[in-house]
């Protein structure tokens, strides 16, 4: 069925987070670790799923870092994503729903160019070469993505809030700058 282009409510969205801020508290995450966050598009969006793969790559490679993936959608078709793009070995998985979370951390909804324009639908074929590929999908596509590294005081230390829905986070490059 997939989700379409319907554009549900937003939820109410906290300024953006910076370097520098400090970081609202996930459930389930540790306080005192060096965390990797990454908010998800969508339940199987290829750009989800080249994020997810990179951060099992780099939880492999930095086991001193918390990698969390925070998704949204329905549950059951979001852990059924995961599992068939290869699971979240080494990644912490919150499953925000609502989007509660999404606002506390300042990211909203994208517009519709965000996801439609012809860059990102041909990096969306160049990921096919790489086995990723659309998915049953959940969620809502108009949700915008972030990721944010974070140090042991819960302080914002590198912020990459996607200007496209192709923009994907350098993790290797914001790890190894701090």
């Amino acid at each position: 069925m997939g989700i379409g282009f319907s554009k549900p409510a937003e939820q109410q969205v906290a300024g953006t987070l910076s370097v520098g801020d400090r970081a609202p508290s996930l459930p389930g995450v540790q306080s005192s670790a060096k965390k990797f966050v990454a908010f998800l598009r969508h339940s199987g969006c290829p750009f989800a799923e080249a994020t997810i793969k990179s951060m099992r790559h780099f939880s492999s490679k930095y086991p001193d870092i918390e990698f969390v993936a925070v998704t949204h959608g329905d549950d059951e078709i979001t852990r059924n994503w995961l599992d068939n793009i290869g699971g979240t070995a080494g990644i912490t998985h919150i499953h925000d729903d609502t989007r509660v979370l999404h606002g506390r951390w300042g990211i909203g909804f994208s517009d519709r160019k965000h996801f439609t324009g012809l860059d990102t639908l041909a990096s969306v074929f160049l990921l096919l070469f790489k086995g990723i590929r659309n998915r049953e999908d959940t969620g809502t596509r108009w949700q915008r993505s972030a990721t944010f590294y974070v140090d042991v005081n819960s302080t914002v230390i590198w912020a990459h809030e996607a200007e496209k829905a192709h923009d994907l986070p350098d993790i290797g490059q914001a790890i190894a700058n701090h």
